[in-house]
């Protein structure tokens, strides 16, 4: 005969990811409450709004979320150095739906995503590759700077453009509208915003007095300071350096053809 004690265990709602961070002492209810209300007026998911609003961590969401979902939290440290290929599975759909493959092996493919819980996806990716999907919990800044580094593809003509950059820029194009409205078109993609948006989110999350970002030839150097001393943090790939800086002068009100000022 079964235990009552566990089938009542079982019969037992599942606590909500609001409902587990307030039990573990992470969030008090009057801030969960907060971002509720936050969250049906910005239309997202719970753990990005509180991110968002500053309440709590990105890890912090993460370590929580997982456990709820049962799956493994993966961290940038556990990501491939090089791109992995599936068949049936494009850049274009890895980056646009926030999907790392990790490994493939024994049909069955595991995968790193920020919303393990999108039965939708996973179905998705199952029928697309044929494979059984594993999926795991990432953090969302360091999967998009992940996507970004392996599988985004430089612009046609990249290579040749950064060599003669300033004369590009001193040259006619460097005040003509039309050359301005496709930076801005650059910085208004969004895979380009949501980096930004982490970027700054990071800033909270350390309680960091300012951010450096330096140009570099692998790409933009990312350094935060905290406690009044610089920490090297990720690097954001070349290709997607003009685009990055222009959102910030965006955010900033600068000029963003300006190259020889920030």
């Amino acid at each position: 005969m079964a235990n009552p004690a566990v089938l009542a265990q079982s019969a037992a709602p599942r606590l909500r990811l609001g409902e587990l961070l307030v039990r573990d002492g992470k969030l008090t209810p009057r801030d969960l409450d907060q971002a509720l209300a936050a969250q049906r007026e910005m239309g997202d998911l719970l753990g990005r709004v509180l991110v968002r609003l500053g309440l709590l961590s990105e890890i912090d969401v993460a370590q929580v979320l997982a456990g709820q979902l049962a799956v493994p939290l993966v961290l940038a440290t556990e990501f491939p150095e090089t791109a992995i290929e599936v068949p049936g599975l494009s850049p274009d759909y890895l980056i646009g739906h926030a999907v790392l493959p990790l490994r493939s092996a024994d049909g069955q493919l595991h995968v790193a995503m920020t919303a393990p819980q999108d039965a939708f996806l996973t179905k998705a990716l199952q029928l697309a590759t044929g494979l059984v999907i594993n999926p795991a919990l990432a953090l969302e800044s360091e999967l998009n700077i992940a996507l970004a580094r392996l599988y985004g593809q430089p612009e046609a003509g990249e290579d040749a453009a950064d060599g003669d950059a300033d004369e590009f820029f001193e040259g006619s194009l460097g005040g003509d509208s039309e050359f301005v409205e496709h930076l801005k078109d650059l910085a208004s993609e969004a895979p380009v915003i949501r980096l930004v948006n982490q970027l700054i989110g990071r800033v909270i999350d350390l309680r960091a007095s300012d951010i450096h970002l330096e140009p570099f030839e692998d790409g933009l150097h990312v350094r935060y300071r905290v406690d009044g001393v610089l920490q090297e943090a990720e690097v954001i790939p070349g290709q997607f350096s003009a685009a990055v800086s222009s959102r910030i002068k965006l955010l900033a009100h600068l000029n963003i053809a300006e190259r020889r000022m920030p």
